[in-house]
């Protein structure tokens, strides 16, 4: 068994302190040795995670209602819906997000926090520092970005609220994992501080003496993988209280979040010991926090707003699965594409928004003009496309599950509202309001599913009048909310790179066991297609993004400003 060195100040000392760490790490790997010390670890760890999956459960209804107030406030019998025209509207959530960047920045996104919650693992083992990190000034920053969003969504503007669910959750997973220390940690700081006091140094002296020969300690690694962990099941809470989906959560911790910490650690160089990530799946106690958070968190959604799904998709018919299974993967094709389109035109109006691109007076006025007045340049940009296409604007999953119910939608009109959609929604997320990228992603792949559909029906329509002879080999196509369904999951799956997060949402979301095949089918060639199309066009890969929470990623992001 190896012990940590301790560096001493002169060779005088150097037997005492080593003798000293060396008693106290005895008693610390018998301690992670032992059956006993290993099963009150893991019964912490799941009573950490459930306090985390319901405190993000409550955290999301409120969010969930401030939304609904803010829309009430702007849409319902109130004096501004009455008075004020359609396009003004969605500016109350820009100047609204202007008045919270007056003070100060919004929290990262998620792979800025994976770094944060590091160095809180970090600042956690330096009691001198733990309070540049304490759990009220990480709960008032997610509340001042969850105002944001509350603000953006609920005046109408084209984002969605599940990348604010999953900060939430994040957050209050931060804000529970400093108050879980094990008896190892808190006697590694009381022998840390009292190695400082006899060196004469202090935990400031992060590179220099002791400190800097602590980065390789298991304890430190420990304490690391375990808010990870803790972030991970925050975020699977979010998108389950979210979307009422917890399979979708779980999936969207092991694809998604699981990434993003992997990316974090090969870029991360203050924190040694991240570089050693492992899976999320390694470990079996991993998998059921993650889980047992995501369920708790649904039950509070269906306790306190009852069972009703986010996204409602009503009956319908696959008619030929077997035989449509092309038309599935064609549409999984078109649906990379899609995504891959619009990664790349929302890198751009990122650049026209930190003044990088477009004509020189374009650029010249976003690089004069404060931060905090580029949200309501966004959106009156939403207010204005909203006056042709309400569609676009954010009125919950209502307009969403209109779109999937209709068993007819022309395809002008379904082009029509995927061009405004796909321009709105990218430059609400580049302006600097606040929200995520979930629920416009499914929008978009509805409505290429619709078109998609009725491309698809009218070939077949053709090939039967044109070639009466060949008509029995013709099949009918399913409904068109089957592709409109398979459409959204697939363009969701292809801008997350998250095919089985996808698929198990729209199932979820569905509960027919018969759609599966299809979705994940053409969910999985989406994510391919995005994939390559991405490389090809040289973008970064989505999970090193920061718009939101990472919800829409551009490497660039970090160049200019970020919310």
């Amino acid at each position: 068994m190896s012990h940590l060195p301790i560096a001493t100040k002169d060779e005088s000392d150097t037997a005492i302190h080593n003798e000293y760490l060396q008693d106290n790490m005895d008693i610390f790997f018998d301690e992670i040795e032992s059956p006993s010390a290993s099963a009150q670890k893991q019964l912490t760890t799941l009573a950490t995670a459930s306090i985390v999956g319901v405190l993000t459960g409550v955290n999301i209804v409120i969010f969930k209602r401030s939304i609904e107030v803010m829309r009430e406030f702007c849409y319902g019998d109130s004096y501004i819906a009455n008075h004020f025209p359609l396009f003004s509207i969605p500016m109350i959530g820009g100047i609204a997000v202007g008045l919270v960047l007056l003070s100060g920045e919004l929290p990262p996104g998620l792979r800025q926090t994976v770094t944060e919650v590091d160095r809180d693992s970090m600042a956690s083992m330096m009691p001198e520092r733990t309070a540049e990190r304490s759990p009220l000034r990480q709960l008032q920053q997610g509340a001042r970005k969850a105002f944001a969003a509350a603000t953006t969504l609920g005046s109408g503007n084209s984002l969605g609220p599940e990348g604010p669910s999953v900060e939430a959750g994040m957050t209050m997973a931060r804000v529970v994992s400093n108050f879980v220390n094990d008896d190892r940690t808190r006697r590694f700081q009381e022998n840390a501080r009292k190695v400082l006091v006899s060196r004469g140094e202090s935990s400031e002296d992060r590179r220099d003496g002791y400190w800097s020969q602590l980065d390789d300690s298991p304890i430190i690694h420990e304490a690391i993988k375990r808010r990870r962990l803790f972030l991970s099941c925050g975020a699977a809470a979010g998108v389950s209280a979210g979307f009422n989906a917890p399979l979708a959560g779980v999936f969207f911790a092991l694809e998604v979040v699981q990434r993003a910490l992997l990316a974090a650690s090969e870029e991360d160089d203050d924190t040694p010991n991240s570089k050693t990530q492992d899976s999320l799946t390694v470990d079996s106690i991993s998998i059921s926090a993650i889980l047992l958070s995501s369920v708790l968190s649904a039950l509070v959604i269906k306790f306190l707003l009852g069972s009703e799904e986010a996204l409602r998709v009503p009956s319908f018919s696959l008619t030929n699965p077997l035989f449509e299974l092309p038309l599935y993967l064609l549409l999984g094709s078109f649906a990379g594409i899609l995504a891959a389109s619009f990664s790349a035109f929302a890198k751009l109006t990122k650049s026209v928004f930190v003044g990088e691109l477009g004509p020189e007076f374009l650029k010249d006025f976003f690089k004069t003009i404060p931060k905090n007045t580029k949200p309501l340049v966004g959106s009156l940009f939403c207010g204005l496309m909203g006056v042709t296409y309400p569609q676009t604007l954010f009125f919950g999953y209502e307009t969403l599950n209109g779109l999937l119910a209709s068993k007819v939608f022309p395809t002008q009109d379904a082009l029509s509202l995927l061009a405004a959609k796909f321009s709105t929604t990218a430059v609400a997320a580049s302006s600097g309001l606040v929200g995520g990228t979930f629920a416009p992603s499914i929008f978009l792949g509805g409505m290429l599913g619709a078109a998609f559909h009725n491309s698809a029906e009218s070939f077949a329509h053709f090939l039967t009048n044109t070639f009466p002879q060949i008509s029995p080999l013709v099949f009918d196509v399913s409904d068109l909310p089957a592709y409109a369904m398979v459409g959204g999951a697939s363009v969701l799956a292809a801008l997350f790179r998250a095919p089985l997060t996808a698929s198990l949402l729209l199932f979820e979301s569905t509960k027919n066991y018969d759609v599966i095949l299809p979705l994940m089918a053409s969910a999985g060639i989406g994510s391919l297609v995005g994939d390559i199309i991405e490389q090809l066009l040289e973008e970064q890969r989505r999970d090193l993004d920061n718009v939101s929470w990472g919800d829409l990623a551009m490497k660039n992001a970090q160049k200019g400003d970020e919310h």
